[in-house]
């Protein structure tokens, strides 16, 4: 089952981060990766368990955080941050991926409570055998 990013009104993420890289436009709750320390405290903070902590790729390669080396070997680690649903916000469309995705059309992006309720569901019974 997903896990999906609730995009609190009052995100708890938000209050949570020490340098303010996560914040809240139009209703979708951000994150800069670029301001991210990967201090984790936006994870223990979130109610829904939405956010994971992950290395830093570009153009496919691992980025490193400057400083920060392998006790053993001194190799340089890997730079983290963290990350989480941000309804698809580069698209185009409007739509988020999964939405466009699902093959029931079950998924939807609910605006508000302005919203018009979903479609009673029809249950389909199954004759005992």
């Amino acid at each position: 089952m997903p896990v999906q990013c609730r995009h609190c009104e009052n995100a708890p993420c938000a209050h949570a981060c020490p340098v303010q890289a996560i914040r809240q436009e139009d209703g979708v709750v951000m994150i800069d990766e670029e301001r991210c320390i990967g201090c984790t405290s936006c994870v223990l903070a979130c109610p829904f368990g939405a956010i994971e902590v992950s290395p830093v790729y570009r153009a496919g390669h691992v980025i490193t955080q400057p400083g920060l080396t392998h006790r053993a070997n001194r190799t340089a680690l890997p730079r983290t941050a963290a990350s989480k649903c941000d309804l698809c916000a580069e698209t185009e469309n409007g739509q988020p991926a999964c939405v466009e995705a699902c093959p029931n059309h079950v998924l939807r992006l609910a605006n508000g409570i302005s919203d018009s309720p979903p479609e009673p569901r029809r249950e389909v019974f199954f004759p005992r055998l």
